[in-house]
């Protein structure tokens, strides 16, 4: 089958590269230039907006741009041109202008308050490498950063001194429609070797005025793609041989979980310059005199976000938040979604009813708290509150213990939803409002052409003769209802918090939720659709064990079991809401699998006449 094409959307050039590659160099192409994950640990450096940055690098990388959201000026070394028109698109598509690629070194211009170096083999000229490092220390602010990429294998000391970026090389290099190199990774490296190596040459060609005073080592992800999360460790010792006395202070942050490679920073600075994260956590410890902020971990995640796991320190006490900054403007707008949601729960604005009867559980405590969100230096975040327990997902909880923490998280959640809804008409405003937009919308998004728009039109027909004109309660939904997002604890399973709700919807279909939980609960989950598993669901026996909840939700929010295939494709549509600020639709695989494939699923099925 032909799945469409986009023509509009980052440009031509990224779409051919794209689709010439395997699934997992497209993944880190979009991971790098759209998401942004491989520069997510830019508020680790000092991220300084009065100076500008160098990039050096060899092969086409999304990095600078990145980093050009914060910093007034990035001048990139080692494009060739087809690279440099590719990253112009790129640019153009981000609306960044703030860069300059420089086509001779005599184009280099600092001081420079951040150097970041990719190095290779191949990056400047491989017989004088030594002499470019010397010559862009020359140009860093004296109180600048230098930051080196490199990987390792920690348990295998034979691997010797390699520069971390190296030419791809591959079968797929041959069909490229032009001389694209994407940023490879060269042989791994013990991570002792670089520092000592680089230390040693940087102390060579330094000046008194120039020392290297701190040197940071911080462990980043597999493939510069997979989120990982990053862990402090403890300052390592200083040795006591009298050579080493006046060597660097060296301090590791690694992976928790170790791979087997390793990617990882070198920072070397010529003063101790505060971090963007540092500058963060004090200007929000100064928003309650008297506190400060511990930071625990630097966590990476999915969909273009940084999560720092902090402490707040009171004096009325100690409090665990969670510091969130976006890094693409989709990821802010989410952010943004979710807060508005809480923010509405936490003082009741979205309380369109109260109940006599008390709720089991206090919204204050099982719902995130957002303590505080704004900009700073130009950048968005968002201050939330922990909430303790464990990820139900991950709890071992016996059969018989399950039924009964379903039947407390059910009552509690409907009685949430009933109080934060009401029944309303569905008149061709609200119709369009609740079912026509969303299928335009992605109709839109996606590019649809036939027979999908076809298909879609279809569906949009079969939303009118289920909904169109009658009653029907609406109201809260979480939209990503399932274990992961709801903890307990740990050894009594007592719900204890609801959390990631950058998919939830104050005006929605309340049996969505239900559906989707015992959706992510299926053994196909992460197999099959999940549509298809939800159109299974609704076919099972009485007897299974998702039955009475999902028969529960239905009398208590007044929905005709005969509207159940109907609600899966709602299930379907709201499920891919989420995706319609992002350029997910650039994903191939993702669009086969959850669009373009259920699309025929529906026509094979709920549209069959």
């Amino acid at each position: 089958m032909n799945t469409p094409t986009r023509a509009g959307g980052v440009g031509q050039q990224f779409h051919e590269l794209y689709r010439r590659l395997s699934r997992q160099q497209a993944n880190a192409l979009l991971d790098d230039c759209i998401y942004e994950l491989p520069a997510a640990w830019k508020f680790l450096t000092a991220l300084r907006s009065d100076l500008p940055m160098l990039v050096v690098l060899h092969g086409f990388s999304g990095v600078p741009l990145a980093f050009a959201r914060n910093i007034r000026r990035v001048d990139i070394w080692g494009f060739n041109q087809d690279e440099t028109d590719l990253f112009h698109e790129l640019a153009q598509f981000k609306n960044l202008s703030n860069y300059h690629i420089c086509g001779d070194r005599n184009e280099i211009r600092g001081p420079y308050g951040l150097i970041v170096w990719l190095p290779t083999r191949r990056a400047v000229d491989e017989n004088h490498e030594d002499d470019w490092l010397a010559q862009a220390m020359a140009h860093l602010h004296p109180q600048g950063e230098l930051w080196l990429t490199h990987c390792y294998k920690p348990d295998n000391p034979l691997n010797r001194l390699r520069r971390l970026m190296r030419h791809l090389k591959s079968s797929e290099q041959e069909s490229l429609p032009a001389a694209i190199r994407l940023l490879a990774l060269a042989e791994p490296i013990p991570h002792q070797s670089l520092l000592e190596t680089v230390i040693a040459k940087i102390a060579a060609r330094s000046n008194s005025r120039r020392h290297v005073q701190h040197i940071n080592h911080l462990g980043i992800m597999p493939h510069w793609a997979t989120p990982a999360q990053i862990a402090p460790l403890p300052s390592l010792g200083a040795r006591q041989d009298k050579a080493a006395a006046n060597q660097p202070l060296l301090r590791i942050v690694e992976q928790k979980k170790l791979s087997e490679t390793h990617h990882a920073l070198a920072h070397l600075g010529s003063a101790a310059v505060p971090s963007f994260v540092s500058r963060l956590l004090e200007a929000l410890a100064r928003r309650e005199p008297g506190s400060s902020f511990q930071m625990k971990n630097y966590r990476i995640l999915a969909g273009g976000k940084v999560q720092i796991d902090a402490r707040w320190k009171k004096k009325s006490g100690e409090q665990s938040v969670f510091i969130k900054l976006p890094l693409v403007p989709f990821a802010a707008a989410r952010l943004r979604k979710q807060s508005e949601i809480l923010h509405a729960l936490q003082h009741r604005e979205g309380w369109r009813r109260f109940g006599a009867t008390p709720l089991p559980f206090s919204p204050t405590k099982v719902f995130p708290q957002i303590l505080a969100q704004g900009e700073f230096e130009k950048q968005a975040y968002f201050l939330e509150s922990r909430i303790k327990g464990a990820p139900l997902g991950r709890l071992e909880v016996p059969n018989e213990k399950f039924c009964q923490v379903c039947d407390a998280l059910f009552s509690f959640w409907h009685e949430v939803q009933t109080r934060c809804g009401q029944v309303v008409e569905l008149d061709h405003d609200k119709f369009d409002l609740i079912f026509r937009q969303p299928l335009q919308q992605l109709i839109h998004w996606a590019q649809l052409r036939r027979p999908y728009d076809a298909i879609l039109c279809r569906l949009e027909d079969f939303f009118a003769d289920q909904f169109l004109g009658q009653c029907a309660f609406l109201g809260l939904v979480h939209g990503d209802f399932s274990t992961k997002n709801i903890l307990a604890h740990p050894t009594t399973f007592a719900l204890s918090g609801i959390i990631d709700w950058d998919m939830a919807a104050r005006e929605s279909i309340p049996v969505l939720d239900v559906l989707h939980f015992f959706v992510r609960l299926d053994p196909g989950s992460f197999h099959d659709a999940p549509p298809q598993i939800a159109m299974r669901l609704i076919k099972s026996d009485s007897r299974d064990f998702h039955w009475p909840y999902l028969q529960q939700a239905l009398a208590k929010f007044g929905y005709d079991k005969k509207l159940l295939p109907a609600l899966v494709a709602c299930y379907w549509a709201q499920r891919l809401q989420v995706y319609l600020d992002s350029p997910k639709y650039l994903d191939s695989q993702f669009m086969q699998r959850h669009v373009y494939d259920i699309l025929d699923f529906f026509a094979e099925t709920i549209l069959r006449k």
